[in-house]
């Protein structure tokens, strides 16, 4: 927008990703402003009478060297980024000439942010009269993919002492070490252990927890401060620790201990998050009896129905095997069996229609899906994607009609008389154990543990990207997050698929983003469903950009209770995502496309 203008304005400072500011001719600045809000982009003048930052401030330079002739900097103990030249400096060299250029260059304040924040800075405060590059600082972040806080110190019309405390607390609260010891200074107040109520000197948390990746041993304010320093990338603060050895021994090696730190910290927190699931074995009642007549729903097919009917008179109780979904005969029901995942295609929505049959009928009478091929308890064990999709639903039915859910069991496709009993022991034993797996040798039941990567885990193998990357839902949300974290690890070509390809909402900027990452960037639009329509997109990638890696994030978002799902809800939810997923998967293996990389 200022190329017209000539050189009457410049770019002043940019602030943020979303932020600049221009100064100049007022009368440029003018026809800048009235351009600006014809055109929908929000823009205010500043209340200044000088145009810093521009060519205009040339004129003053004589007087300013004259006028600041006498300032005698001296190195500091604080780290210094300077918006000048985008880089640390030593405070020595901040003389008249430093400041001069101060007032006329322009302000690279969002690149000293964006190299402070990839190098891990969470934390900032503008110290201020009033915040006015905090949301800057915020969107600078968020453009990095780092979460940041910042924070003012005092605001327009709140500059007090207790304005000043609750920013201290903001800061505190994101992260910054605050010493709260020189506010109480002299006082009287004094640290107390909590609950603070006086009366009830009782304390009701166990002494031995520790977080997880926290070691629980007591903190050591050297090698606090040492690591302190470390994080902070502070070379002089290291060499202050050390001994007072020489900071120029320290430059080099300071900043990779912080990213190794910055790195194992991170480690620590993911490994705090991650979890898996196990199967570990159960103990059932080993003589089950049962009472009242069960209901096995069957829909044909090879469904165990003879093996569950004599599990289930083997324990005394008394069975019907039905067909169809009748409301009248879940009423009277002690128990109900279903055996529908034996019918693949028709899974999923006949399951639904009998947990909404069963719903309706108000019986109290316990329901079990049973399935074959939903839980790998062993090595031999297979799974398939229907039956793991039918063990989902059934853990939502057990979240949203608890009162009636019996659970999920996986039976194995060849029976003997222990099967047949655990079976039995499973129903028998009632509440407890609500997805289990049934096999010869046991009961096992469903666990979710903790599964650290460890301080030595290595990636099972490398992966750089390369060639053409695909990425479906590559304009939403995840698929931008996405796109961008390939750009920024140097794929060469990107393809981003999605329904309305490039007339979605925000896909023009998303590609001008990533180019600007140095990535080529195709956008096409095409609906993953369709598996004619893929097999063509993929075919006219072209032999010198080959397709070397899938993620697979389309999907279509739908919520609705199951006691009032359609089929139709199911089918329009689980489409972009299962079979979108299974349309990439043999249409790839068809071209024969080599992938070094297939992400669901």
């Amino acid at each position: 927008r200022i190329v017209r203008f000539e050189g009457r304005i410049g770019v002043a400072a940019v602030n943020g990703p979303s932020s600049s500011v221009v100064s100049g001719e007022p009368g440029a600045l003018d026809d800048l402003l009235a351009e600006c809000e014809t055109a929908g982009v929000r823009a205010r003048r500043i209340a200044v009478d000088y145009a810093s930052h521009s060519v205009q401030v040339d004129a003053l330079n004589e007087d300013l060297l004259t006028e600041l002739a006498e300032i005698r900097p001296q190195s500091s103990s604080v780290a210094f980024h300077s918006t000048v030249t985008g880089e640390r400096l030593d405070t020595v060299s901040l003389d008249a000439a430093y400041w001069v250029s101060n007032l006329r260059e322009r302000v690279l304040f969002e690149p000293v942010v964006r190299s402070l924040v990839d190098r891990g800075g969470a934390v900032f405060v503008e110290a201020s009269p009033h915040p006015v590059l905090a949301m800057a600082v915020q969107e600078t972040g968020e453009v990095a993919d780092r979460v940041v806080a910042a924070v003012g110190s005092l605001r327009r019309d709140d500059g007090g002492a207790g304005r000043f405390l609750t920013s201290l607390a903001e800061a505190y609260v994101a992260g910054a070490s605050v010493d709260w010891s020189v506010v109480f200074a002299g006082s009287g107040a004094r640290r107390v252990e909590l609950p603070t109520y006086a009366f009830q000197h009782q304390r009701y948390w166990l002494d031995d927890v520790t977080l997880p990746g926290r070691t629980g041993a007591a903190v050591d304010p050297v090698d606090a401060a040492f690591w302190g320093a470390v994080e902070r990338a502070d070379v002089e603060g290291v060499a202050a620790l050390v001994d007072g050895s020489v900071p120029d021994v320290w430059g080099p090696v300071v900043p990779a201990l912080s990213a190794w730190r910055k790195g194992r910290q991170e480690r620590s927190v993911l490994d705090a998050w991650r979890y898996r699931t196990v199967w570990r074995s159960v103990t059932v009642p080993a003589a089950a009896r049962l009472s009242g007549t069960w209901l096995v729903v069957s829909a044909g097919g090879d469904a165990p129905v003879e093996e569950v009917r004599g599990a289930l008179e083997a324990a005394g109780a008394e069975v019907s095997v039905l067909a169809d979904l009748s409301e009248a005969a879940i009423s009277e029901a002690s128990g109900v069996v279903s055996l529908l995942a034996w019918d693949e295609p028709s899974a999923l929505e006949s399951t639904l229609r009998l947990v909404q049959a069963h719903g309706e009928s108000g019986s109290a009478a316990a329901l079990w899906v049973l399935t074959r091929g939903a839980a790998a308890v062993g090595a031999d064990d297979s799974v398939s994607a229907t039956q793991t999709q039918l063990w989902a639903l059934g853990q939502i039915v057990g979240l949203e009609q608890p009162a009636t859910w019996g659970g999920l069991v996986d039976v194995p496709a060849v029976w003997d008389e222990r099967v047949a009993g655990s079976l039995a022991g499973v129903f028998a034993a009632g509440d407890g154990e609500d997805q289990v797996a049934v096999r010869s040798s046991g009961v096992y039941g469903r666990r979710l543990v903790r599964a650290p990567l460890g301080a030595n885990a290595a990636p099972v193998r490398a992966w750089s990207p390369s060639g053409t990357v695909l990425v479906t839902g590559g304009t939403g949300g995840v698929g931008g997050h996405l796109a961008r974290w390939l750009a920024r690890e140097g794929v060469e070509r990107l393809l981003l698929v999605s329904r309305r390809g490039g007339q979605a909402d925000g896909a023009a900027e998303l590609v001008e983003e990533l180019a600007g990452l140095g990535t080529e960037v195709m956008v096409a639009a095409c609906d993953v469903t369709d598996r004619a329509a893929l097999a063509d997109l993929l075919a006219a990638i072209p032999a010198e950009h080959p397709l070397t890696a899938v993620f697979h994030a389309a999907g279509v978002a739908g919520y609705a209770e199951l006691a009032v799902a359609t089929p139709e809800h199911f089918a329009d939810v689980l489409s972009a995502r299962v079979l979108g997923a299974r349309h990439l998967d043999e249409v790839t293996v068809e071209l024969g496309v080599e992938l070094e990389a297939f992400v669901v």
